[in-house]
């Protein structure tokens, strides 16, 4: 009778523990079920913080191929860590990174995972090589060129969709006072759906960019090998050379520009532009006033050749992310 009541119990111990392990196994796959919806959720909000802190953070700014943002935020206690790298002007990748922030399991989920995506830039009608509110003044050796020449340096080089535009579009164009102008390139006058543009172009490029306050202050020289976008504010901002810029310089205010300046991208400017004393080279175009009484003035030693490709990757250095056309997820396994 005994051995019967030993068999029986052994039989009951071995059930119970049985019984235990599917449950405690059942329970633990469900915290891990849940702890991976966590961070699945937790993911998807750090990725919508990022792209929406992208103006911010001037993450389209940074040299191409240079991881140039990471942060770790919290996210329903999980860590999330991002990071973006731009591997094109109009592309980039956002990887993350997520786990939870504390955990007492043995087993905790965590993800990595890299999305793509496209870059817009802003919408901005370029319809001269020098588009002006106003009068634009030059003399001989003044030289503004509508002909696509794409320099040889840049992402383009030949393999691009050439476009040739009027070399000036302006309220009007003569030689400055006391000088000859004999080779006026060619031109036609602004009509007012262009002017209302131009006071659009400034309003897209300004949301994008955070104001430097320089007064009338004379901005010291810049100078960077990098695509950027830079923008100045000021009633009278002078830019002194020797300068050099590649991407996007806007000014709110007065321009003058002295020395040598060599551009490579859009020079905009919401009032007068004056370069009569500089020997200003604008491969890309250049966008001037807001009305008729902004003047553009010009020396014998300013060139200005449309560049089509030069204007489009300026504007890449402003572009913000759109919808992610793809999403490669990869979970880098559980601990």
């Amino acid at each position: 009778m005994l051995p019967l009541v030993v068999v029986v119990l052994a039989m009951v111990s071995l059930l119970a523990a049985g019984l235990t392990t599917t449950a405690w196994r059942a329970n633990s796959a469900s915290v891990l079920s849940r702890g991976a919806q966590d961070i699945s959720r937790a993911i998807d909000v750090a990725a919508a913080s990022a792209v929406g802190a992208w103006a911010a953070d001037s993450v389209a700014q940074r040299a191409i191929g240079v991881t140039v943002h990471r942060t770790n935020q919290v996210v329903d206690a999980a860590l999330v860590r991002t990071a973006w790298r731009r591997t094109h002007p109009l592309f980039a990748w956002l990887e993350l990174d997520a786990a939870p922030q504390a955990s007492s399991a043995t087993r905790t989920p965590r993800r990595h995972e890299r999305r793509a995506y496209w870059l817009r830039p802003p919408a901005i009608s370029v319809v001269g090589a020098l588009t002006a509110s106003g009068m634009v003044e030059g003399e001989d050796g003044t030289t503004v060129v509508g002909a696509d020449l794409a320099a040889p340096t840049t992402w383009c080089r030949g393999a691009r969709a050439t476009l040739t535009v009027p070399s000036i579009v302006a309220g009007d164009v003569a030689a400055t006072p006391g000088r000859i102008w004999t080779l006026t390139p060619d031109w036609r006058a602004i009509v007012a759906t262009e002017q209302m543009a131009i006071g659009s172009a400034w309003s897209a490029v300004a949301s994008l960019l955070p104001a430097q306050m320089v007064g009338s202050i004379a901005q010291s020289p810049i100078s960077d090998p990098e695509w950027r976008a830079l923008r100045l504010e000021g009633d009278t901002v002078v830019l002194r050379g020797p300068m050099r810029w590649n991407g996007v310089l806007a000014v709110n205010g007065i321009l003058r520009v002295e020395g040598a300046a060599e551009i490579h991208g859009l020079l905009m400017t919401t009032r007068a532009l004056d370069a009569s004393s500089a020997a200003l080279v604008v491969h890309g175009a250049v966008i001037a006033g807001h009305s008729s009484s902004d003047r553009v003035r010009l020396s014998p030693s300013t060139r200005i050749q449309f560049d089509r490709c030069a204007v489009d990757l300026a504007l890449a250095t402003i572009a913000t992310p759109r919808a992610s056309p793809l999403g490669i997820r990869m979970p880098i396994g559980v601990w």
